[in-house]
């Protein structure tokens, strides 16, 4: 009998492997040979195909499908795509420092939580925070959007927890 560990490798080769699923938003969990998938799909004949992939898979016993199909909407893009879109924008700009940020995404809400370095040069180049924040030259920061506060007196660090 297979182990646990090989049969969710094998299970996630399998999704990855047939076209017509997109296995981006599909996370597999196996427990004694019962698989579990869970995550967002784009159709119902796609959540069918992820089950029916799974199923193809030596040692599976039991396959719990709790898919969700989100069908695409025009106007509004699904919470796992606006997350790795602001982590892949997070990389970009904060190539040394994107490991100490995590993004969070429900409901279309983003939220940033983590610490980072922060050197702003604030009003006319002193090197601080500009003075609606107070403080001095290097901050905590904890954006009031988040249930923070302004001017936390840490040093040589930023506090990034901001919504949008």
């Amino acid at each position: 009998m297979r182990s646990d560990s090989d049969i969710r490798r094998h299970v996630e080769d399998e999704l990855r492997w047939d076209p017509e699923i997109d296995p981006t938003d599909i996370a597999v969990s196996v427990n004694n040979g019962v698989v579990t998938l869970i995550g967002f799909v784009r159709s119902y004949p796609e959540r069918h195909l992820a089950e029916a992939a799974t199923k193809r898979v030596a040692g599976v016993l039991a396959v719990a499908n709790d898919l969700q199909v989100r069908l695409p909407d025009m106007d509004q893009r699904p919470d796992p795509e606006i997350a790795r879109d602001a982590i892949a924008q997070i990389k970009n700009e904060l190539p040394y420092a994107w490991e100490n940020i995590r993004v969070v995404v429900k409901n279309a809400r983003l939220t940033l939580e983590g610490e980072v370095e922060w050197n702003y040069p604030g009003p006319s180049g002193s090197g601080g925070p500009p003075r609606a924040w107070g403080g001095g030259r290097h901050q905590r920061y904890r954006s009031q959007a988040a249930g923070g506060t302004y001017g936390d007196q840490t040093q040589d660090r930023r506090r990034v927890a901001a919504s949008s």
